[in-house]
């Protein structure tokens, strides 16, 4: 297969993060289909804003070498995203005048979340495919080096293994590797919103805080 070229696995990877996407989309513009305070409505719509906020971190991330100050940046808004998704949930239940039971918050966060990640996920994806192709293989490599000049002989062993499978040809395709960020954002994401959507409910649909109802 000559350089460039995508993979079977990586057009599947990449088509279905695409229409996942689309779907999301098509979702949050579609009156008809979803009452407008309809949980997953409102999701689908923070989620919009959530990708962008996951956006901005995924390119602090991916820079943080040549800047220091993205790499606190990254730091700060990772952080931070408990709080954010808290506050945009909040905002739906407020607008939904307090109708919202625990498991609409729940579902309204999570659907921020994987919605959200989604929409990062295609910038995430168009970045390794396209902008920076070796950027995972640098990555794998800058790893190995690091872990082979540990002190700790166990760490340098698992460096050795990580550099002999590099050079065997192991590698992590970017459909593949967007695909896992999608997937574990989305666990991770109902996680949350599971936690924080007694919170919620129990703030009522006023303005008190987290740290106000802890």
């Amino acid at each position: 297969m000559k350089t460039g070229q995508m993979t079977e696995y990586e057009k599947k990877d990449f088509s279905f993060v695409i229409a996942l996407t689309f779907h999301y989309l098509c979702t949050m513009m579609n009156d008809n289909e979803f009452a407008p305070l309809s949980p997953l409505r409102c999701g689908a719509r923070n989620g919009l804003r959530f990708g962008v906020y996951l956006t901005v971190f995924y390119a602090a991330s991916l820079f943080s070498r040549q800047a220091a100050v993205l790499n606190l940046l990254s730091l700060v808004m990772i952080v931070a995203v408990p709080f954010v998704v808290y506050f945009l949930m909040k905002a739906d239940y407020r607008a939904a005048a307090g109708r919202y039971s625990v498991g609409s918050l729940w579902l309204d966060g999570m659907t921020t979340v994987v919605c959200g990640s989604l929409v990062a996920g295609v910038f995430m994806l168009a970045y390794l495919r396209w902008i920076n192709p070796t950027h995972l293989s640098d990555e794998w490599t800058l790893m190995a080096s690091t872990f082979a000049e540990s002190p700790d002989a166990s760490v340098r062993a698992y460096g050795e293994q990580l550099q002999s499978a590099l050079d065997n040809g192991f590698t992590l395709s970017p459909g593949v590797f967007t695909m896992t960020l999608v997937w574990m954002a989305g666990f991770t994401g109902s996680l949350l919103a599971l936690a924080l959507a007694p919170l919620v409910k129990r703030s009522g649909p006023g303005g008190k805080s987290p740290a106000d109802i802890v």
